[in-house]
């Protein structure tokens, strides 16, 4: 579907949905980058909930606030309302154009139905997607390939239910393997079209070719998934006797461990991080001092830490080595699958905690008593400016995203306690 046209078929389906909606019933828009929430915002006059720098936590929990007490209820957001989202009835997921990552859509599309109630999920696709800037050949951890072809080349033919239960669980279920299920659109369409013709065959419908629109091509509605919870997770779980099975078994466990950790670790971080803003000034905060001053670099605690200039030039030495990968360059916070770091607009980085982490390593430093304190608890000794430098860009431990971030949350929740924040 033309980009033009997207957001008055959104528009259609809200108000489709809405019509069997109780109170409580909630949806939300899901989009990939900040333009489009805000063009889409522009259009409905719905509040779009980002983590970009410019949106204050104030403004986000109000938001957040409106939307559950049904003020506002439907809602444009990113992938930064995921976490912070445990609301059960929400009724309607809708991705603008498509998600990023398939771990990114499964995410978002699991914020559904978890009264147990129905719920649908839809896609509604850019006739020209952005493809992934990785190759095809290097590892797809985050399915930044998987999602595309999910929608682009598999999602007009192939059942959506059958593409998403394969990637968590390494082994597909259509939707008529369980009569709980309700058919995705794909298997609705193929349903009506054997009812009005004995030749038509599932297999005999060609995939699009790579990039083609899906809703243009194949003249259905855009790619839904429309389930109750309970269909979720009989469609995810079941038992059989194979290897196979096991192993995909095993497989299924790893993933969702996996991005259970990640979540968790997001929101720890995303915590230690937001005290410290709220503070005003993590070099101030080191020193045991009131911000009195606007903006980081007049902080005038920065003269103990050697000057601006000097945190300047040592915040530009701080580059990780090839093995620590997701940290932002900018703010060198991780980006956890996008649950945590802004999104890229375009060449432009958006960060929330630009001149939070840094800093604060900086006045660490520059504290007797706080640097001796951390090399205790890290076990490590740092003599020189140089060798602390050294260690930061060094490989993290195990259950760190780099040793910027452990030495930044030890701070937090060991030394501050977060009361000093308050």
């Amino acid at each position: 579907m033309p980009s033009k046209q997207i957001p008055n078929r959104i528009k259609d389906i809200v108000r489709q949905q809405q019509q069997t909606w109780t109170p409580q019933d909630r949806g939300l828009v899901f989009v990939a980058y900040i333009e489009d929430g805000e063009e889409l915002a522009a259009q409905t006059g719905w509040p779009f909930y980002t983590g970009a720098k410019h949106v204050t936590d104030e403004i986000r929990l109000t938001m957040h606030n409106d939307w559950r007490q049904g003020i506002t209820p439907i809602m444009i957001c990113t992938s930064a309302f995921m976490t912070r989202n445990d609301y059960p009835h929400v009724r309607l997921t809708i991705h603008f154009k498509m998600a990023l990552e398939m771990t990114e859509l499964v995410q978002a599309q699991g914020r559904c139905g978890r009264d147990g109630e129905k719920a649908q999920c839809f896609i509604i696709p850019a006739s020209h997607p952005q493809l992934p800037k990785n190759p095809r050949e290097t590892q797809d951890h985050k399915g930044l390939w998987y999602v595309h072809d999910h929608v682009y080349m598999h999602g007009s033919h192939r059942c959506l239910r059958y593409g998403s239960t394969l990637y968590l669980n390494s082994h597909g279920m259509e939707c008529k393997e369980d009569v709980a299920n309700m058919p995705c659109s794909v298997c609705t369409d193929r349903s009506s079209k054997l009812k009005t013709s004995d030749t038509t065959h599932p297999s005999s419908i060609c995939p699009l070719p790579m990039g083609a629109p899906i809703q243009s091509s194949t003249k259905v509605n855009p790619p839904s998934i429309s389930i109750p919870m309970d269909g979720v997770e009989q469609a995810h779980g079941g038992t059989r006797s194979s290897a196979f099975s096991h192993a995909a078994e095993v497989t299924k466990k790893k993933r969702i461990s996996r991005l259970a950790t990640e979540v968790q670790e997001a929101d720890r971080m995303r915590l230690a991080l937001n005290k410290v803003k709220d503070y005003g000034c993590g070099v101030c905060l080191v020193m045991s001092q009131k911000p009195t001053h606007v903006g980081l670099w007049t902080c005038p605690q920065l003269q103990v830490c050697g000057g601006t200039a000097h945190m300047m030039e040592w915040k530009k030495k701080i580059q990780y080595p090839p093995g620590v990968k997701g940290i932002c360059w900018i703010c060198h916070v991780p980006t956890c699958s996008n649950m945590l770091h802004g999104e890229f607009v375009g060449a432009k980085v958006i960060c929330e905690w630009e001149d939070v982490v840094i800093p604060t390593l900086g006045a660490i430093w520059t504290h007797f008593e706080i640097r001796t304190q951390a090399q205790e608890k890290l076990g490590v000794k740092w003599f020189t400016w140089e060798a602390y430098t050294q260690w930061l860009v060094g490989m993290p431990a195990e259950g760190y995203y780099s040793r910027v971030m452990e030495l930044f949350l030890w701070f937090v929740e060991r030394v501050v306690g977060f009361h000093r924040c308050h």
